[in-house]
């Protein structure tokens, strides 16, 4: 994901042309399209043109997957589970008892933050400061260069469990010029990520394949494609099939926009933007604040408490064969409703994994602050999309498996059932009936100070990247 950070960078205005693919990753083989095609005809009641597991038996991409790296004195790193059951108290009440088998099969699990750098090892691999600008959650040695063994091997992470999900996740943060009067750029530092590995019931659970190992992808607003033309344009030819006119429907990008809460209660936004609990930026189109000056910031008289949430859903279709792809997008698929039935369908012969959420939860310090934060990705989306880009619009997250295998392994099989009959809500870092994750430290940050946010890389006379790795 290339900029060009110059001149222009105090106003944020990275350079235009949309990014260009960098080298392939020496870890895996070259990409090789697959199909996208959906089921002809329209049988209510049936689901059709779901391809999860169509192929039966093992995505040929596991062949290839790269060698397992096994975490040194593995069992140092976990803590006796809370129940059985591996919920928290909640769930564990229902331990046993008629219906508590109904609860959703999940795996939740918090990370920190610790640095940006304007790196990204999937779409401008080997090549540091050619992307626009990440913060990372993680692992603490991802940069450029990452490939699974390198994670794997510098293992040291922000995450609940440490060095068991070696993984890295990445993602443009909201940036303001000028943030304290010096002419330096600084980003709101998010406090942490939730993420959820999730299926929605336990039906949906037998269809799930286990993740491969080395997979890597880029989920929500594809920064070549902000508008998913190419996916509504694969929409249009399934619906061109004889008797399959407006089955299938576009489902989103995958990023579902933000929220604000107050003292823990949801914040709606204005009802000239159609109200509910989320919106899709950080401005309405005329910049002004989607909550209209209810999302309070955490100075506020009577708030103990402020979060502005960015959600991701990453796609869940994957079509079996790669491992990566050069826009970190080609080989993952989002699900696609049926307008038959309301089901939520993948691709022919394509897989269905675990539904990975990620929730970035900010705090700001003035009240309708973040109206004057644009994310590092923004003025690219816009050059991509042609159209004007709305501050925070262009959200997006990149993914980077690093799990110990074993670990991997062992809650996909219990939370989510995979490989096995019965799957578990897993809310508190349980990975099985007897062990769980420790968890991390969490920390709230603000806006207020420089010492609470990241120092925007590669400006004039600023540091190549604001913490060392």
């Amino acid at each position: 994901m290339r900029t060009c950070l110059s001149v222009l960078l105090p106003a944020l205005a990275l350079c235009g042309a949309p990014a260009l693919a960098g080298p392939k990753p020496p870890d895996v083989a070259d990409y090789v399209a697959q199909p996208v095609t959906y089921s002809s005809g329209s049988v209510a009641g049936e689901i059709l043109g779901d391809g999860s597991n169509a192929h039966g038996g093992t995505p040929p991409a596991f062949a290839t997957m790269p060698a397992d790296l096994p975490t040194v004195k593995r069992a140092s790193h976990l803590e006796p589970a809370p129940s059985f059951c591996g919920g928290d108290a909640g769930s564990a009440t229902r331990c046993g008892e008629p219906g508590w088998r109904e609860a959703q099969p999940k795996f939740r699990l918090t990370i920190s933050s610790f640095k940006m750098l304007c790196d990204d090892p999937i779409r401008n691999y080997g090549e540091p400061g050619a992307s626009h600008c990440h913060q990372w959650y993680g692992n603490k040695a991802a940069d450029a260069y990452s490939t699974y063994r390198s994670l794997r091997t510098k293992s040291d992470s922000s995450s609940a469990g440490g060095p068991l999900n070696a993984t890295a996740y990445w993602f443009p943060p909201p940036c303001k010029p000028n943030t304290f009067g010096t002419g330096k750029t600084y980003c709101a530092r998010s406090n942490w990520i939730t993420v959820y590995y999730a299926a929605e019931v336990q039906a949906d659970a037998a269809k799930l394949v286990r993740i491969p190992r080395g997979l890597r992808y880029v989920a929500g607003t594809h920064m070549d494609d902000p508008d998913d033309n190419y996916a509504k344009a694969e929409i249009a030819a399934a619906n061109a099939q004889p008797g399959t006119a407006g089955r299938y429907q576009y489902a989103g990008n995958g990023f579902n926009g933000w929220q604000c809460f107050n003292n823990g209660a949801v914040v709606n936004v204005d009802a000239d933007i159609g109200g509910g609990n989320i919106y899709s930026a950080l401005t309405k189109p005329d910049g002004s604040d989607p909550w209209g000056g209810r999302c309070k910031g955490s100075s506020a008289p009577g708030i103990t408490e402020s979060f502005v949430v960015a959600n991701i859903t990453a796609a869940t279709c994957w079509d079996g064969v790669n491992l990566w792809s050069t826009d970190g997008y080609k080989h993952m698929r989002n699900l696609v409703r049926d307008a038959t039935n309301g089901h939520l369908v993948c691709p022919n012969g394509w897989y269905r994994l675990p539904r990975l959420e990620l929730k970035f939860f900010f705090t700001f310090d003035t009240t309708g602050e973040y109206t004057g934060y644009r994310l590092t990705s923004d003025d690219m989306a816009a050059a991509a999309a042609g159209r004007a880009m709305r501050n925070g619009e262009s959200f997006h997250a990149d993914w980077f498996g690093g799990w110990d295998d074993e670990t991997f392994m062992a809650w996909q099989q219990f939370c989510l059932g995979i490989g096995q009959a019965q799957a578990f809500e897993c809310n508190d870092n349980t990975i099985s009936t007897t062990e769980k994750l420790p968890s991390v430290a969490l920390p709230i940050y603000g806006t207020g100070s420089p010492s609470a946010m990241f120092l925007l890389p590669q400006q004039a006379g600023g540091p190549e990247t604001s913490h060392a790795h």
